[in-house]
């Protein structure tokens, strides 16, 4: 056990240092669809998205997790949506989400549920998703200045 919880660090100092100068990029980070859900600067996923150079766009709200307002996600147009989905074949394809520029300009990414959603050393493997996730997104970003 010792050897993984050092394996889990060295992976996750390494994306740290990775990321540390890159640029920020705000996120939002879908949890459930069904109610549409979030969570705020205290969760360990929003530990991750900074981990990995992103902004939570709800980092100050309340409680941990929470229904998202479709209206406050939309006022707030983040430069990327991060969803969970154990499906490799799904593709976020939700109404709810036209309008905003992240979707418009694809960059919408699934990340697998179970390397976020359930704590343990597949954690460094989903911040390394989230963190590629990121990258894609500042490389679109560029595209368009």
């Amino acid at each position: 056990s010792e050897r993984a919880a050092s394996e889990f660090e060295q992976r996750i100092e390494a994306l740290r240092v990775a990321n540390m100068a890159k640029s920020k990029v705000s996120v939002f980070f879908e949890i459930s669809r069904e109610p549409l859900m979030s969570v705020n600067r205290d969760h360990a996923i929003s530990e991750i998205i900074r981990l990995c150079g992103g902004e939570n766009v709800f980092a100050e709200m309340a409680p941990l997790v929470f229904v998202t307002p479709l209206e406050a996600l939309f006022s707030r147009q983040p430069d990327a949506i991060i969803y969970t989905s154990s499906d490799t074949r799904e593709k976020i394809s939700s109404p709810r989400y036209r309008g905003l520029k992240a979707s418009n300009e694809h960059r919408v990414y699934r990340i697998p549920a179970d390397s976020v959603l359930r704590a343990g050393p597949r954690m460094a493997e989903g911040a390394a998703n989230v963190c590629a996730s990121l990258d894609q997104a500042r490389q679109s970003l560029a595209a368009k200045k």
